[in-house]
Formats: C-alpha cells, sequence, structure tokens
C-alpha cells in the first residue's frame, strides 16, 4: 500500500494555534526504529526533535475538494538532509508519530499519507494540553506571555524547517512545505513530560500568533532504490 503514499496529491489549508516544542534524544535510543535511509541530525550524539500542536483547517486534497479540520500532534525528528537541498542546509524532518482525536481520519491518513499517525485522546486545562494513545502519554504546557530569548543556532534549525521524507517501495521521498511565512516567536514551555522516549531533554519552545496559509506540495523521489 506504500504506492497510495506516493501519489501526486496536494493539500492546501490554514494552520491555526501553532505550538512547538524542541526536544533531543538520545541517538542509540532512536536508531534500531529507522528505516534505512532515513539519516537523523546528530550532534553531540543527541538527535534533535520538534513536537507540533496545530489546528489543521480549511483542509483539501486537490483531487477531492472537501474540507475538513482536524487537531494534530506531530513528533518530527529532524534530519541530515542538506545533500539534498540547494541551501546545503538540514531543513528536513521524518514524522517520527503523529497523533489525532479524529478516528475516522486515521485509516485514510495511515493509506495516503507518512505520518504514521494513530488516534489519541486530547485534553486541554488552561495552557495545560495531555494526551494520551494507548500506553504513550504526552503532556506540555507553554507560556506565551513571557517574554523570552533562546539559543539563535536551535531557532535557526526550526525556523528553516520545511520539507519531510518518507520510505516508500524502498525509496526515499520528499514533500516540501509552502507556507506564506514562519514568523516563529519564542516561548516558555514550563512543563514537557513523556514517555515516548526514555531520555528526553527539553531544548526550547515556540508559538505563532496568526494563521498561516499552508500547502502539503505532491511527494518527489530523491534517492534511487535503497539496498536493504
Amino acid at each position: 500500500m506504500d504506492a497510495l503514499k506516493t501519489l501526486p496529491i496536494a493539500y492546501t489549508g490554514e494552520l491555526h494555534e501553532v505550538q512547538l516544542v524542541a526536544f533531543s534524544v538520545p541517538e542509540e535510543e532512536i536508531r534500531p526504529n529507522l528505516q534505512k535511509g532515513i539519516n537523523p541530525l546528530v550532534e553531540n550524539g543527541r538527535v534533535l526533535f520538534t513536537m507540533v500542536s496545530v489546528e489543521l483547517k480549511k483542509m483539501k486534497a486537490n483531487v477531492f475538494p472537501v474540507g475538513f479540520s482536524y487537531k494534530h500532534i506531530a513528533i518530527r525528528m529532524c534530519l541530515n538532509d542538506h545533500a539534498f537541498n540547494e541551501s546545503n542546509e538540514d531543513q528536513g524532518v521524518y514524522f517520527y508519530q503523529s497523533f489525532t482525536d479524529r478516528p475516522s481520519l486515521v485509516a485514510g491518513g495511515k493509506l495516503m499519507t507518512a505520518y504514521n499517525l494513530e488516534t489519541a485522546k486530547f485534553k486541554t486545562a488552561g495552557d495545560v494540553f495531555e494526551m494520551k494513545s494507548g500506553d504513550d502519554y504526552l503532556l506540555f504546557a507553554i507560556d506565551k506571555s513571557v517574554p523570552k530569548i533562546g539559543d539563535v543556532d536551535l531557532y535557526n534549525k526550526v525556523q528553516r524547517l520545511d520539507r519531510a521524507y518518507f520510505i516508500a517501495r524502498s525509496k526515499l521521498y520528499r514533500t516540501c512545505i509552502t507556507r506564506s511565512e514562519w514568523p516563529i516567536k519564542w516561548a516558555d514551555c514550563y512543563a514537557f513530560e513523556t514517555n515516548l522516549f526514555k531520555d528526553v531533554k527539553k531544548e526550547g519552545a515556540f508559538y505563532i500568533e496568526h494563521p498561516i496559509l499552508y500547502k502539503w506540495n505532491p511527494p518527489v523521489c530523491v534517492s534511487p532504490l535503497l539496498k536493504p
């Protein structure tokens, strides 16, 4: 069924209430879970991830223009992909895990996308967001009112992420994201807990103040057949 993920389908929509938490995990913890061809961005023995919480609204596929909206939580692993980019910068992510509280979207999402999408239950109380999916657990709390400046290098890494990679039929595919803008601002993440990984180090947090116009472009093969 991997062939469905490589169909030339584009999606457009709006990103609302974007919140991101950057964190890192030891390389040895995630390496056994990765397919050949997915190369994480490793610094000082740790791999950078971004957790993205977003309300996707007015989403439409170019082949089926019926709109839909849903809450999406994505655990995105940053990749060493500069060799594929004209900028010679690392700009890619791999969707390590994703979650939604819309079970009706999960089956289609697994067939048509490489989000690695699962069903979850979401709960929000003020700044605190909590997610449970089977035994998986995630909690975070972000305060946007506290002026904060963090590491410039981390900011730049997160700001330039605009493409996602996946493996299908033993080939590496890339989907580039077109956005009207990506004006992330620092935030104070005063709580972050999860059992998705054993060793998690929080690196920083960000948010976007207003909705962002967004296009998920059709996937393109960027690497030939990968050897097992």
